[in-house]
């Protein structure tokens, strides 16, 4: 499936994974923006003002007018929401993805021994995180000191992780391809994480009581959905990061050291790469 944008004469395409990870997000904030231009509410900076700067239509216009007007407004809708999810994708990378990293460090480190170890113990079995920690010697997981396994290029699930990463999307792309949907998922999730803080700072600050009755109720909500998704975003990423490690450990356990540096896994991966290409 194309991964890009399209003009076509049945009209336009865009992709299932194009629009699960950069266009959903925008869709998302224009409908939000929609119903506060419905309720007539304002907005931050702006005030009542920006409700001025959609034009009205004249009650003189004809009906075919007026339709053909709604229909550019929705292809103009439609153009603007990508630009705008992939806008939502960054500043929710840099916001929130500290607070992200960390809540994968919780599943490494605290995770299996807490009352949330319920979420992810189907995961951990599915791909063996005992040994596959015991492989890559996880900082957190195997609760070495830090100095220990800065000497020996070790670090927690989420930097590992990345790196190998890197790895398998250069040498094993089908490997990266079957990861976009999660990929895609979880930018998407994150994004809708990130309006929801918006959307309560809002409520909370911005919105005059007047204006709305239920705004503190609102609020309430949209910090907790903000919350859960944040919550479900982590369980999402550890999920991906164990399955790259568990791969690359997949394809490394035939060394014979239990415990192989970073230049031996890396060597042994370029190996299988070209065998597989080869054969």
């Amino acid at each position: 499936m194309s991964q890009s944008f399209e003009l076509t004469k049945e009209g336009i395409k865009l992709s299932y994974l194009r629009f699960l990870s950069d266009s959903a997000g925008g869709f998302v904030l224009l409908v939000l923006l929609g119903l506060a231009y419905s309720r007539g509410l304002p907005l931050p900076l702006l005030g009542d003002s920006w409700l001025d700067m959609i034009p009205k239509e004249p009650k003189e216009l004809s009906t075919g007018f007026r339709t053909e007007f709604r229909v550019f407004f929705l292809v103009l809708t439609f153009l603007i929401a990508t630009p705008l999810g992939l806008m939502l994708n960054g500043i929710s990378f840099f916001l929130l993805g500290t607070l992200s990293a960390r809540f994968v460090s919780f599943w490494e480190q605290r995770g299996q021994s807490s009352w949330l170890s319920f979420l992810i113990d189907r995961t951990r079995k599915k791909y063996r995180a005992q040994d596959t920690a015991s492989f890559f010697r996880l900082r957190f997981a195997l609760a070495s000191p830090m100095k220990s396994c800065e000497s020996n290029n070790r670090g927690c699930l989420f930097e590992e992780a990345h790196y190998y990463n890197g790895l398998l999307s250069l040498y094993f792309p089908s490997h990266n391809a079957k990861a976009d949907h999660l990929r895609g998922l979880s930018n998407f999730v994150c994004s809708l994480a990130l309006l929801g803080l918006v959307v309560s700072f809002y409520c909370f600050v911005s919105l005059p009581r007047v204006k709305s009755e239920h705004h503190v109720l609102i609020g309430v909500l949209a910090l907790s959905g903000s919350c859960v998704l944040l919550l479900y975003n982590s369980l999402l990423e550890y999920y991906q990061w164990l399955k790259t490690l568990f791969m690359t450990y997949t394809l490394s356990s035939y060394l014979h050291s239990s415990n192989p540096s970073r230049k031996q896994i890396v060597e042994n991966l370029i190996k299988v790469s070209r065998k597989l290409s080869s054969g």
